[in-house]
């Protein structure tokens, strides 16, 4: 496995069904987020993903809005920097980034640049993000190089690859999504082909490395054809 991703739904209803200001689920999220990576990295998975915000969640309430960007913009500096920087991790941020308050920018440019030249595992952190948003950006880069460079040939699959969000790491050999809802709400629609699907009742909160392992089992028993005939 080289690649497993996860959907962190749910904590806003964890906080709802406790009695907690919804904002409370976003905090209690943190632990969550540190057992997902100690699982991936115990199980020496290359590249792990985590779908943190979407472009769609800036519908919500604007007080809940900056209360969870200023959480995420606190948890980057105060817990993923120096973790990735004694564990050589390489921190790498796909979405709509200009969406994004100034702050949490100057926090991802931060981290951008303190761990651009680390070999360990690559956690992926998708913020403004949106599936479709990405493939649109993809198009639009491809037509515009096209005509700089009198290129009228069709478009096929490696052009498409090599200008999405996720060009350097290989698509999801697994997506979890927690929180009860069993869809990805515009999450890697391109790199998801194939991927296996896991969805789980539980509220992201209440994640734990238990999960992550237990699917990883799960994952061992499949036999993935790719289109092909099933053996």
């Amino acid at each position: 496995m080289k690649h497993i991703s996860i959907i962190m739904d749910g904590n806003g209803r964890w906080a709802s069904q406790k009695g907690m200001p919804r904002l409370s689920g976003h905090l209690a999220a943190k632990e969550a987020v540190r057992e997902m990576i100690d699982a991936a990295d115990e199980l020496k998975i290359p590249v792990l993903s985590l779908y943190a915000f979407s472009e769609d969640n800036f519908k919500r309430d604007a007080s809940e809005v900056l209360g969870i960007l200023g959480i995420i913009s606190d948890f980057i500096s105060q817990y993923l920097i120096p973790l990735a920087t004694n564990r050589n991790y390489k921190l790498v941020f796909i979405g709509n980034l200009s969406l994004l308050p100034d702050p949490l920018l100057g926090t991802i440019s931060m981290a951008n640049k303190g761990t651009i030249n680390n070999k360990g595992m690559k956690i992926i952190i998708a913020i403004a993000y949106s599936g479709r948003a990405e493939i649109t950006y993809a198009f639009n880069t491809i037509l515009e190089n096209k005509l700089i460079n009198a290129d009228y040939s069709p478009i096929d699959k490696s052009d498409i690859v090599r200008v999405l969000y996720t060009a350097t790491v290989p698509d999801p050999d697994i997506i979890i999504r927690y929180g009860g809802q069993k869809r990805l709400s515009d999450f890697m629609p391109y790199q998801s082909a194939y991927s296996e699907l896991f969805f789980l009742d539980k509220m992201f909160p209440d994640a734990n490395k238990k999960d992550i392992y237990e699917i990883f089992n799960d994952y061992k028993k499949i036999k993935r054809n790719f289109g092909d005939v099933m053996k």
